[in-house]
């Protein structure tokens, strides 16, 4: 004889799909802010090159000349 009675239920008060979607959202965020974090660093060091090759083409050495006597 077959057994009609419903399988028992998990007494579990988060449904694991909603657990599972806060995880992965989690999971992405941080994901998202890593490569943030690494895009910005590059961006920094990008600009601080930028700015130093601009300063050793415009710089002039005016002080060592005006102070020689």
């Amino acid at each position: 004889m077959v057994s009609t009675a419903a399988p028992a239920r998990r007494d579990c008060s988060i449904p694991y799909w909603i657990l599972f979607g806060v995880l992965s959202f989690f999971t992405i965020c941080l994901m998202l802010d890593i490569v943030r974090s690494f895009y910005l660093k590059r961006k920094k060091i990008a600009k601080k090159e930028k700015s130093e090759k601009k300063e050793t083409t415009t710089t002039t050495d005016v002080g060592a000349t005006g102070n020689q006597q």
